[in-house]
């Protein structure tokens, strides 16, 4: 008898349409010896795509949130559609939205003048955002608050707590597989510049030689234009049609409307103003 496979659960959607996941980190002893740490990742009840894992290499909660943050990006599959990505550490998402400029522009050293805790690791998070914005996807992350009812928070606290009882992992190796990365966008971005001098146009001396092959055949010779003759009043002319605009306004005459209209103008949200 065969076994059923996992169904995967309806895409969680926000109010933009944007694809929705949840990620969550658990460490049972936190900065304790003996401490346990799982990442978990929610898509949705009994998805298939939900991920349970213990921590590698060094066991507490923050690293634990970052992984998790870093396993949908290593699982999910690239596409434009905007993902986000919601988590209750408030210290994984500032990493990435309000700090790591600052890290780089000081070589990676905190306001302490010590290196960045989980450098390597952020690092790998940070290709990874990096690869899915130059393919066309935008990430984002959003908190939400823990432990306050929300099903998918909820959903991947219990994930996290799963993976913290599995067995141990061992350390990954973060630069190697940064650098990975980085040489994957960089073999994308040479050949997507191959491909965009080979589009850019045949050769002037090959347009020649085609054209001399194979010349365009002559024009019919045209009637002379006849007006069309009309036995009641003449007709007006018929102007080419145009492309309408956005905004369309009545044209003002006196000095005092025209002030008047260009006061409106540039007030008005409407105006598209770009052409």
């Amino acid at each position: 008898m065969s076994k059923s496979k996992k169904r995967m659960a309806p895409d969680l959607e926000d109010g933009d349409g944007r694809l929705v996941v949840y990620s969550d980190g658990a460490c049972k002893g936190n900065g304790q010896a003996g401490s346990v740490a799982g990442i978990g990742v929610w898509w949705g009840e009994g998805d298939p795509r939900n991920i349970a894992e213990r921590c590698p290499g060094d066991q507490t909660n923050n690293r634990a949130e970052l992984i998790a943050i870093l396993r949908i990006l290593e699982e999910t599959p690239q596409s434009t559609r905007p993902l986000v990505i919601k988590s209750d550490s408030i210290y994984s998402i500032k990493c990435f939205t309000e700090w790591i400029n600052g890290w780089i522009k000081n070589n990676w050293k905190a306001s302490t003048g010590l290196p960045v805790k989980n450098k390597e690791l952020i690092k790998y998070i940070k290709a990874h955002l990096d690869a899915r914005a130059q393919r066309g996807q935008k990430v984002l992350l959003e908190h939400v608050k823990g432990h306050n009812g929300d099903e998918g928070n909820e959903g991947a606290d219990g994930l996290a707590n799963v993976g913290a009882t599995l067995p141990t992992q061992p350390e990954r190796n973060w630069e190697s597989l940064e650098a990975e990365l980085h040489a994957q966008l960089e073999a994308e971005r040479a050949k997507r510049q191959v491909e965009g001098e080979q589009n850019v146009g045949e050769s002037p001396a090959k347009i020649r030689k085609t054209s001399a092959t194979n010349p365009k055949p002559k024009s019919a010779s045209r009637e002379p234009f006849k007006p069309i003759s009309t036995t009641g009043a003449p007709q007006a002319a018929v102007s080419p049609q145009r492309s309408p605009v956005r905004y369309s306004a009545p044209t003002p005459h006196g000095s005092q409307e025209l002030n008047a209209y260009a006061d409106g103008w540039t007030d008005d949200p409407a105006a598209d103003l770009s052409f």
